[in-house]
């Protein structure tokens, strides 16, 4: 066989794989509209809990509240009962950063 033959049967070989993986990739996005339900519906439940904040953290277990806190919190400081200082975790600063961008 001659080099162009065989430049010629890889360049075709080549194109059989992407082709293959191109069906692969579409046959991928036709079922993403059906994994994205389950997340949707994590999301609906997290936003129901967190309607009433005040509600939320008052009935959680001290578990749900230490993580709750961990979530939201870096760190917090109470030196008496005038004297509280906090820093927001990174997430929500992101959070609180994004909402009042929002407002603006």
């Amino acid at each position: 066989m001659s080099e162009g033959g065989l430049v010629a049967f890889t360049a075709a070989d080549r194109i059989r794989a992407i082709d293959d993986e191109r069906r692969s990739v579409e046959t991928q996005l036709g079922s993403i509209q059906d994994d994205l339900s389950p997340g949707v519906n994590y999301i609906r439940g997290c936003l129901k809990l967190l309607h009433v904040p005040y509600t939320l953290y008052r009935d959680a277990s001290d578990e749900i509240r230490r993580r709750l806190n961990q979530a939201i919190l870096k760190r917090l400081s109470v030196v008496d009962l005038e004297r509280v200082h906090s820093e927001l975790s990174e997430r929500a600063q992101l959070f609180v950063e994004a909402q009042m961008a929002w407002q603006a």
